[in-house]
């Protein structure tokens, strides 16, 4: 490989991730529709974020995410996103009629509420993030995040990088990049427990993210924080910016 340090770190990463996943109470593990219908549910609740993204590699191409290939049980869904997705995109005709059969409808983001609306002639609810139904985290404090600027930052441009790392200089703090090992950050903390990210978050000075999580982690922590543009976030971020008046809470890195 030619980035061997990158694929140590994304292995050691997805092995804490399997050891948290391994104490979640998970029942069975269905892996098609036909299984699905062979267990005869009362109801499938579809959700949540971005399983409904057609842009995203991860959900993108599988119509299951939709209901397709399931009997005739109630569908559901809570606060999934189409993330990314534009209302233009011609791939979205093929999701009117799956959409079409869902009993209930509820999405997190305002791009996603339009993209159902215009699909199924129904206006969905808009709900929070079920993170935001939980109780604030108790601060994670440790030598890597006491004083620190919190960097919760997926795949950040270079631009984006030098604006942050400049940021932080002027401030005089560290930066402590959490769930991610990034080698411009002075402190990382990247194969933690999933669980423990919003504590660590809660435990620095600051949160720098431009991440849709990363804003949520911090308004239910009420912690201060800096939004950075991310091209596939935004649809999703600009939801809290306009509901929520956070251009009047959050501060902008100046170009």
């Amino acid at each position: 490989t030619r980035h061997p340090l990158r694929l140590l770190n994304n292995i050691r990463k997805k092995r804490s991730y399997l050891r948290a996943i391994a104490t979640l109470p998970i029942g069975v593990n269905i892996e098609s529709a036909e299984h699905l219908n062979a267990l005869d549910y009362d109801c499938v609740v579809f959700g949540s974020d971005e399983i409904w993204n057609i842009c995203n590699p991860f959900s993108a191409g599988d119509l299951t995410f939709f209901g397709a290939g399931m009997g005739e049980g109630p569908k559901i869904s809570y606060a999934p996103s189409l993330g990314s997705t534009s209302l233009d995109d011609p791939r979205l005709a093929s999701l009117s009629p799956l959409l079409a059969g869902f009993e209930a409808i509820s999405v997190r983001d305002e791009n996603s509420l339009a993209i159902v609306e215009s699909l199924t002639g129904r206006r969905p609810d808009l709900v929070v993030d079920p993170v935001l139904l939980s109780k604030p985290d108790r601060p994670i404090k440790s030598a890597k995040t006491a004083g620190a600027i919190g960097a919760y930052l997926m795949d950040p441009s270079k631009h984006d990088v030098q604006r942050v790392c400049q940021f932080a200089a002027e401030a005089g703090k560290d930066l402590c990049s959490i769930g991610y090992h990034y080698s411009w950050a002075a402190r990382n903390i990247a194969f933690c427990d999933p669980a423990d990210v919003p504590g660590l978050l809660a435990g620095c000075d600051l949160v720098v993210t431009n991440t849709f999580h990363g804003v949520v982690f911090s308004l239910k922590n009420r912690l201060p924080f800096i939004i950075v543009s991310h091209p596939s976030k935004d649809q999703k971020i600009n939801t809290f910016r306009r509901r929520l008046g956070l251009s009047t809470v959050t501060g902008e890195i100046e170009e």
